[in-house]
């Protein structure tokens, strides 16, 4: 029983790590959004 709490902090850290990759790529795509606005808007 010693496996328990590796691997619920390994499960942790990647649900973490998975969550600060999604939330990087939702901000590139706002920032490609906002700036192909302000392009056509020139």
């Amino acid at each position: 029983m010693n496996w328990i709490e590796p691997a619920f902090m390994a499960v942790a850290a990647l649900g973490f790590g998975a969550y600060q990759i999604w939330s990087v790529n939702r901000e590139i795509r706002r920032n490609k959004e906002k700036n192909a606005r302000e392009e056509a808007r020139d």
